[in-house]
């Protein structure tokens, strides 16, 4: 994947020109950003009379493009939105799908929207493998991005490495900086999860956008930095 991470605070609109001059093919936008929730400025509406939110409006705009965007939708578990169970924040990332206009739980596929869980605490193996499990019980169609801090191997269980290597769905987006984003050797971080037994085709960098050289791969953190 060639991804770049919009976090709020920025222009609403992701710099596209920026995004196709370096490769990017997808966004992922943070799912609980205000003003992505908002009601669509120019009043649009649902079929049944509800509003439709600033973000799908957005979303509808950039498929529509030619590039044909892939577009994602972040949750970090951190958020008081997300709630303290593994059910409640796969439920919660599951509704961000919903309210962005992905189509309902059960329903069919409205519109692409993939999902990242950003499940970075707490080390406990067994709580993300129940977050992941869930949000694909709910969601068997959609794909998932798990991202969490870099050299987090040594904690990660023999059952969530086997759901990663085996689900074509899952994907695992391991951090290439620190928390003040002192940059992490991407390779580095790479190799920790691979010989840790992940396979290297499920691994994706969560990269710097001054780490996005020629043959880059991975997402960006973030969009307005490239």
């Amino acid at each position: 994947m060639k991804a770049s991470l919009v976090i709020r605070g920025g222009p609403l609109v992701p710099d596209l020109k920026k995004g196709n001059a370096a490769g990017v093919n997808e966004y992922v936008f943070e799912a609980d950003d205000p003003a992505l929730r908002t009601p669509d400025a120019t009043g649009r509406t649902h079929p049944d009379g509800t509003p439709m939110s600033t973000g799908e409006v957005l979303f509808a705009a950039m498929r529509s493009r030619p590039e044909k965007y892939r577009l994602r939708v972040m949750r970090d578990v951190g958020w008081p939105s997300s709630g303290k169970t593994a059910e409640a924040v796969a439920k919660a990332l599951s509704d961000d799908i919903t309210f962005y206009g992905g189509g309902a739980v059960g329903r069919p596929t409205l519109n692409q929207l993939a999902a990242m869980y950003d499940g970075e605490v707490p080390h406990d193996p067994v709580f993300h493998e129940a977050v992941i499990r869930e949000f694909f019980r709910l969601r068997p169609g959609r794909s998932l991005v798990w991202t969490l801090e870099g050299l987090q191997g040594g904690w990660i269980s023999h059952e969530l490495i086997a759901m990663i290597n085996n689900d074509p769905r899952l994907t695992i987006a391991p951090q290439c900086y620190y928390g003040d984003m002192t940059p992490i050797y991407i390779q580095y971080v790479l190799e920790d999860l691979a010989t840790r037994g992940i396979r290297r085709e499920k691994i994706q960098p969560f990269i710097r956008p001054d780490r996005a050289d020629a043959g880059w791969y991975g997402i960006i953190y973030d969009h307005i930095k490239l």
